[in-house]
């Protein structure tokens, strides 16, 4: 894990459209998410936002985001992916670094 100061502006947005997959992956994502179903029943397959792109510059970064699902996440966790069909699942944290350098 890489901890990195965040740009002095931030835009994110959100794509109005879904992330579309090829249906050979969409169909692999399925079967998974049945047999991940049949072990963890409590397993919910509800929407995550993707980063779909970024553009970093030195003052300020632009996030995209596109929706997706649960099982989508889980499944680009355990198998490869295509790096164009990868889900990046957005997490946010913060961290407080005072002067002194102390967390």
């Amino acid at each position: 894990m890489m901890i990195k100061p965040i740009p002095k502006s931030l835009q994110v947005t959100v794509d109005r459209e879904e992330l579309h997959l090829p249906y050979t992956l969409q169909e692999s994502i399925n079967t998974y998410w049945d047999s991940l179903i049949k072990e963890k029943p409590y397993l919910t397959r509800g929407e995550i936002y993707s980063i779909s792109h970024t553009i970093q510059l030195e003052e300020d970064m632009k996030i995209t985001l596109q929706k997706t699902d649960y099982a989508h996440f889980l499944y680009a966790k355990q198998f490869s992916v295509n790096h164009k069909y990868k889900c990046r699942g957005v997490v946010a944290n913060g961290v407080i670094l005072t002067k002194d350098e102390f967390l």
